[in-house]
């Protein structure tokens, strides 16, 4: 088979061509069905609450199948699905994505395998009505004219992989200038210039739907070529990241500021309304306004973050570095820092919940994502592992078990039913943003590039913590 245009080929694995296959078998028995008689094949389909899924001609066949079909050549016009085969064709994609690295998403590679599929069936009935082979069937696999279908649509997705740059609305409180964060991460002030007249009339609306207007843009430059969705979903998910260091930072340092910058967050009404009496007759109103979000007095957090951000190692550094790294290893799966993506991820919805219950199962949702690895003991080891990252603070053991002990106690009564405490001995964003803050630097040491369930890092966070005179309280 000839190379197109020097291009790589696409490898297709010995288990892959078993998958696809098994494919055309299935299209094949569904065809069969079909064929036999339709108003039964639609009957039972629906019967089972199944659509009658089909498989069309892609784009670049409408026209040549179309005219097959108006002279009543012979080909396969539609392809009728099952579950079985959608099943099929999921699984294929994701072995063709990551046996070829390709740095798309699933939902994309689909359509791509269908379109091949249905070209490939197409040209195989072609090839068996010339060599009069009628008793071949058409959905048997021929490796060599697949392989050469489906290398030629892959090379033709690649050509629109591209390196991308993200800008997202966000609030940044009481900021005056603009922040490079990282390699591929920046704050840009959000300006009149940058929007033509009907897309300014369009963000006046999008500010309605929000607490505050929109001051700066969270620039997200991902700078490896993908598909446009891979790179929109991976932007995404890392400037919910960046917004989450940079609440984390802020919490741990001064926990009464608890947003420095906010996008989307669900938002309490402004304003609270309701009525109450001692009988109906007697009804008095009760009003008042709620701000969700604690803006800070001035920029000084703003320079205080930049700063330390600056000097290498240094805790905000450590910190904001991790959704830079999330560019950097999106090509692999598993991997540690997926840990702390989803716990920031918990953290930036739970400081913005109004309701403290639900707020303390949010809180221990974030930890448990850094520390639960699927154990049987989840309450001790929970304690025990927080006390771990606790160790080079020069803090009472006693307390801090203590606080993990009560803070677990009482997300297991909100879960399960039992009495529920109204408040905690201790500051609820205070102690759990240290516990992430310790967290994300000590896994960060270790490498957010080591898998998510190392076990040696499991060893470590179960190792015992020995207690000094100091830590002791003695």
């Amino acid at each position: 088979m000839a190379r197109l245009n020097n291009e790589k080929l696409v490898q297709i694995s010995a288990p892959c061509y078993d998958n696809i296959s098994t494919l055309l078998e299935e299209l094949y028995s569904a065809y069969l069905g079909f064929q036999d008689n339709p108003a039964e094949y639609a009957k039972r389909r629906s019967s089972y609450g199944l659509p009658l899924g089909t498989i069309s001609a892609p784009s670049d066949m409408i026209e040549s199948m179309s005219e097959k079909l108006r002279k009543a050549e012979h080909c396969i016009f539609q392809i009728h699905c099952t579950d079985k085969s959608s099943q099929l064709v999921t699984q294929i994609s994701e072995t063709i994505r990551r046996s070829n690295n390709l740095n798309c998403i699933i939902s994309e590679l689909k359509p791509i395998i269908e379109a091949s599929i249905y070209e490939y069936v197409n040209a195989r009935l072609e090839q068996l009505l010339q060599s009069d082979a009628t008793q071949e069937s058409p959905f048997e696999l021929d490796k060599d004219t697949f392989s050469s279908v489906l290398n030629r649509r892959i090379q033709m997705f690649k050509r629109m992989f591209s390196k991308r740059i993200f800008e997202f609305p966000v609030v940044a409180f009481q900021l005056n200038n603009e922040i490079q964060l990282s390699s591929n991460i920046s704050l840009i002030k959000n300006t009149p210039d940058r929007l033509n007249h009907v897309d300014c009339q369009f963000m006046d609306r999008f500010n309605e739907s929000r607490l505050y207007d929109i001051n700066f843009y969270l620039r997200v430059s991902i700078p490896i070529k993908s598909s446009y969705e891979y790179s929109r979903k991976l932007s995404k998910r890392v400037e919910g990241a960046m917004i989450g260091c940079i609440n984390l930072v802020t919490s741990y340092q001064n926990y009464r500021t608890v947003s420095l910058i906010s996008a989307d967050e669900r938002a309490n009404h402004l304003s609270h309304f309701f009525r109450y009496g001692s009988d109906i007759d007697n009804m008095d109103v009760a009003k008042s306004y709620v701000f969700p979000t604690q803006i800070p007095k001035d920029d000084s957090l703003w320079s205080d973050l930049i700063e330390s951000n600056k000097t290498p190692e240094s805790l905000a550094n450590w910190i904001l570095n991790v959704p830079q790294l999330m560019i950097e290893l999106s090509g692999s799966k598993h991997l540690l820092i997926e840990r702390v993506e989803r716990s920031l991820k918990w953290f930036r919805d739970a400081v913005n919940e109004a309701d403290m219950q639900i707020r303390i199962q949010k809180i221990v949702t974030s930890i448990e994502a850094l520390v639960n690895f699927s154990d049987k003991d989840t309450t001790e080891s929970f304690i025990r592992r927080i006390v771990k990252l606790h160790s080079s603070e020069i803090e009472c053991v006693d307390s801090v078990e203590s606080r993990a002990r009560e803070l677990y106690k009482s997300r297991s009564n909100i879960v399960h039913g039992s009495s529920l405490v109204e408040r905690l001995s201790f500051d609820l964003v205070d102690f759990s943003s240290k516990c992430l803050v310790l967290g994300i630097i000590c896994y960060s040491m270790y490498g957010l590039s080591q898998p998510k369930d190392s076990k040696k890092l499991k060893a470590w966070l179960d190792s015992p913590v020995v207690k000094t005179d100091e830590s002791a309280g003695s």
